[in-house]
């Protein structure tokens, strides 16, 4: 999950120079209940610039 994080900070920061919210949860079952390891993940549209300022 870190390192989805990470992905998503990095591009936000490379494309819109802005840092996102991000909120990251792994789910570890599909719903038949097979083993299928993934990460879901809330991101803002938008994100803080340097100075504090919200950008969207």
């Amino acid at each position: 999950m870190d390192e989805a994080v990470g992905i998503i900070l990095n591009w936000y920061k490379k494309k819109f120079i802005v840092t996102p919210s991000v909120i990251a949860g792994m789910h570890t079952f599909g719903s038949q209940m097979n083993f299928n390891p993934h990460v879901h993940m809330l991101v803002t549209m938008g994100g803080m610039k340097k100075n504090g300022q919200w950008k969207t």
